[in-house]
């Protein structure tokens, strides 16, 4: 019997840990009729699907603004605990159909985080059908460079120039750098 016990006991801490990791959405799941995917190495919500009979009529007068209000309205949805944290829309675009998709860049202290898209599908009607993308984890950085720009791009330059399989006889030139949080 303790044993029993033992057992059940630890299948029920296991369900609750099972639990935290989609932060308690079932709810808003069940309740929009969506299907949830996520990202197997951050558990984060990678895709999301909302029922074609059921799309998500969201708050706002056009797809910008329902985007902006999606992700305003649930941050937990994205794990997103940070008041550091935000969006940008990067891109609009309208396919042949009529339909909308924007993409968001994430952003921690103005600064853009690597990798840190999602993109926002919309029908005619300009309802929300499904999202895809990263949503990256930022915990407490500090956003200020250590290098300035051309200490960085000299860096670069030199590492490139070291590299045993260089063929190219001809000065290298930085086009462009841009300064980004990236994950480790």
């Amino acid at each position: 019997m303790k044993y029993f016990f033992l057992i059940v006991m630890a299948l029920s801490i296991f369900n609750l840990k099972s639990q935290d990791i989609n932060n308690g959405n079932e709810q808003f799941f069940i309740k929009t009729n969506s299907k949830p995917s996520y990202n197997k190495a951050t558990k984060n919500l990678s895709f999301l699907k909302f029922s074609p009979d059921k799309p998500h009529v969201g708050e706002g007068n056009n797809a910008s603004e329902k985007a902006m209000n999606f992700l305003k309205q649930n941050k937990k949805l994205f794990s997103n605990k940070n008041e550091n944290d935000n969006h940008k829309i990067k891109e609009t675009k309208k396919d042949s159909f009529g339909k909308e998709h924007l993409t968001l860049q994430q952003f921690y202290n103005n600064v853009p985080v690597y990798d840190g898209i999602l993109k926002f599908h919309f029908n005619n009607k300009s309802d929300l059908t499904a999202i895809n993308g990263n949503y990256v984890s930022v915990e407490k950085l500090n956003t200020t460079p250590s290098l300035t720009k051309e200490q960085a791009e000299d860096i670069a330059k030199k590492y490139l120039e070291n590299l045993e399989n260089s063929v190219s006889n001809n000065e290298l030139r930085v086009k462009k750098s841009e300064l980004f949080v990236f994950q480790k």
